[in-house]
């Protein structure tokens, strides 16, 4: 069994496309609605209706992404689900990679972490700024350096799997509750 979980933050303009796309391919989807100030809320609620794999966690003020994925995985871990697949509710991810990656762990059941990365040959849609590629640059240095893995990059990507063995060792510190828990979460994984 397999979940997604989605991140979402004032995403009214994305999340029923999203939902639309790949909620038939997973078991359940977990969506934490971060304190949106918009119609997320609504639109969620609507959903809920159509789509009852949906599991809506909502934050009754912003906590920040790094808390929000805690509480996505403390969810997780009380379903049957061995994997879930994690994305942003900003629409970024390709439908192709979510897919890829739920492929990937239906095949290799010993696989327990998976983390994409944006810069490979394709992996951009358009342009992304200068100053956001060479602080991800910065942040891949310091990857490498944290974990003594030298293939590992994109660490603020949100793109990643996680195995339920994975998932247990996650206690994402007050520290990254807004900013950087993809990078924790690939240091922590990788050290263990």
């Amino acid at each position: 069994m397999a979940t997604l979980i989605v991140l979402a933050y004032n995403e009214e303009k994305n999340l029923k496309r999203i939902l639309t796309e790949l909620h038939n391919n997973f078991d359940e989807v977990i969506i934490v609605n971060d304190g949106s100030k918009d119609g997320t809320k609504e639109i969620l609620t609507k959903l809920e209706k159509d789509y009852k794999n949906l599991n809506i966690i909502n934050n009754k003020k912003n906590k920040g992404a790094g808390k929000s994925f805690q509480l996505a995985i403390n969810e997780f871990l009380t379903s049957e689900s061995e994997y879930f697949i994690k994305i942003d509710g900003d629409g970024q991810f390709k439908y192709k990679d979510i897919i890829f990656a739920k492929k990937l762990i239906e095949e290799n059941k010993d696989i327990d972490f998976i983390k994409f990365d944006r810069f490979w040959q394709n992996g951009i849609e358009g342009k992304i700024p200068t100053i956001r590629y060479f602080g991800n640059a910065f942040a891949s240095f310091l990857l490498k350096i944290s974990t003594g893995n030298w293939y590992i990059n994109d660490p603020l990507n949100g793109l990643q799997v996680l195995s339920r063995k994975a998932s247990e060792v996650i206690k994402i510190p007050k520290l990254f509750n807004r900013y950087g828990y993809p990078f924790y979460i690939a240091t922590t994984i990788s050290n263990n």
